[in-house]
Order: C-alpha cells, then structure tokens, then sequence
C-alpha cells in the first residue's frame, strides 16, 4: 500500500503529536496510567466477587444435592414401609 507524500507528513506529524503528549510525566500520560490503575483494579475486585459467588454456587448446589438425596431416602422409607403392609 503506497501513501502520498502530504499523508505520510500527516502521520508523522500526528505520531510525533502522539510521543509528546504520552510522554512520561506529561499529564495526559499521567491520566491513563490512573485511570488504567483504576481499571486493574476494579477488574481485580470483580474477579474476586466472581470467585466468592463460585464458591456460594458450588456450596448452594452441594446443599441442594444432599437434600434431594435425603427425600430420595425419605421416600425409599415410605415405599419399604407400604410394601411391608402388603
């Protein structure tokens, strides 16, 4: 892909733009490093509550499993109890 000689001055004008206002200790440099810090660690948060709602899952699921089971036996019980009546 060929550019045209005023593009390319365009662009480099606009990357040396670039290198100057992101370079260290420019403001705007020091406004993303903030907001990128923010950022990580919201997502660091989010992941954190992501696996604490896991483990509230899997321990919701375990309860669950065991009283299911526990009816399944109640009603084994039941049926033991009928066909002895028989």
């Amino acid at each position: 892909m060929k550019f045209c000689p005023r593009c390319l001055v365009r662009f480099n004008t606009e990357i040396e733009r670039l290198r100057v206002t992101s370079a260290p200790g420019c403001a705007f440099s020091q406004n993303h490093d903030r907001d990128v810090d923010r950022k990580d660690a919201l997502i660091h948060t989010l992941d954190r509550f992501l696996d604490e709602a896991d483990e509230q899952l899997n321990a919701s699921n375990r309860a669950s499993i065991q009283m299911v089971d526990q009816l399944i036996d109640l009603q084994d019980q039941r049926i033991h109890a009928l066909e002895k009546v028989k």
